[in-house]
């Protein structure tokens, strides 16, 4: 499913005390430490100055206050979408990222996403992929200028769906997606803070 031709904003909420340990939350409902707080308020500083006219976010503690702090900063309502939330890791959830392996393969989640390997209780990353892609574009046509909250495995969806490679997601780091120009199908991707 292809993207509606728009550009949009999309950030990694702040940090959580799972973060700071490597473990892997998925779906799980951490929420922002004090770090992440900060991190948060120092992001909506920035976000400003930009033509933001919604938020959208993940339901999930970490992306939901991420959000709020930016919308009370910049005076923008936020709305929550259910299939923002961040990939289920199933089982996987809750454990160390270099401590632990599913059937004898260590948690790498680009190769195993390539390979098909879907732990019990995870999602398959092409319905993930299909699940952001489809949320996006419900609300893409609903606003001017969409931040979107979310998390770092529904960006490494949005970059799949348009055949970019993975990178790494910081918190609070903001992507910005601009579709191609007429003519061209490649869309530009860039990191602002």
């Amino acid at each position: 499913m292809p993207f509606i031709h728009k550009s949009f904003y999309f950030l990694r909420h702040g940090e959580t005390d799972w973060n700071k340990q490597q473990r892997i939350m998925g779906q799980s409902d951490i929420p922002l430490n004090k770090n992440g707080v900060l991190q948060a308020k120092t992001v909506a500083e920035k976000i400003q100055v930009l033509p933001i006219d919604a938020i959208v976010t993940s339901p999930l503690k970490r992306a939901y206050a991420t959000a709020e702090i930016i919308g009370n900063k910049i005076r923008q309502p936020v709305f929550i979408e259910n299939d923002l939330q961040e990939f289920c890791w199933g089982v996987m959830e809750g454990k160390v990222k270099g401590d632990c392996s599913y059937k004898d393969t260590p948690f790498e989640p680009e190769k195993w996403w390539k390979q098909g390997i879907v732990p019990t209780g995870a999602e398959a990353f092409s319905e993930f992929v299909s699940r952001a892609v489809k949320a996006t574009n419900y609300h893409l046509p609903l606003y001017q200028s969409i931040l979107f909250v979310a998390h770092g495995g529904i960006i490494m969806a949005i970059l799949a769906a348009i055949s970019k490679p993975p990178q790494r997601v910081d918190n609070t780091a903001l992507f910005h997606f601009t579709p191609p120009d007429l003519g061209k199908t490649s869309w530009d991707v860039n990191i602002i803070n």
